[in-house]
């Protein structure tokens, strides 16, 4: 029977291996490459963040609006195709109201996920949560009331 060796009592100690101490250069400079295009990608968003929110907002007004009930009154439709106007503008020019804008957001995507239970209070709350972001008070209807009241 042969006895494997015991390397924890290995006879001749082994030199530990000299290398430089850090990254190997190639690896530095793939590094530094990275954070360069990380650094240009961050200022290019930067730069489009209110183009790409709009972008981001027209989609999903299309995807709200093709998604309504046909029950819904027309000046409640109006009404929300301003306020996603007032919002794209106030965006543009950074004057919208980020924690309204979160919750219109939040509004949006519950009525996009479940559209068969979208109702007319559902349109008159995003328009007002929209019409808050963007800074804007309610439009008026032709009576002079608030709309769909």
């Amino acid at each position: 029977m042969t006895e494997t060796p015991d390397p924890f009592n290995n006879p001749q100690p082994t030199e530990p291996k000299k290398s430089g101490t850090g990254c190997s250069r190639p690896l530095l400079i793939g590094c530094g490459v990275l954070l360069v295009l990380l650094g240009v990608g961050a200022l290019i968003l930067a730069l489009n963040a209110g183009k790409l929110a709009t972008w981001a907002f027209d989609k999903l007004e299309e995807q709200i609006e093709a998604q309504l009930p046909k029950d819904i009154p027309a000046e409640d439709r109006q009404r929300l195709g301003r306020a996603f106007d007032h919002l794209r503008e106030s965006i543009q020019d950074g004057t919208a109201d980020p924690t309204q804008l979160r919750l219109a957001q939040t509004k949006m995507r519950d009525m996009a996920l479940d559209p068969s239970e979208i109702t007319a209070e559902d349109v008159r709350e995003l328009s007002a949560l929209l019409e808050d972001a963007a800074g804007r008070p309610p439009a008026e209807d032709v009576n002079g009331g608030p709309p769909g009241g």
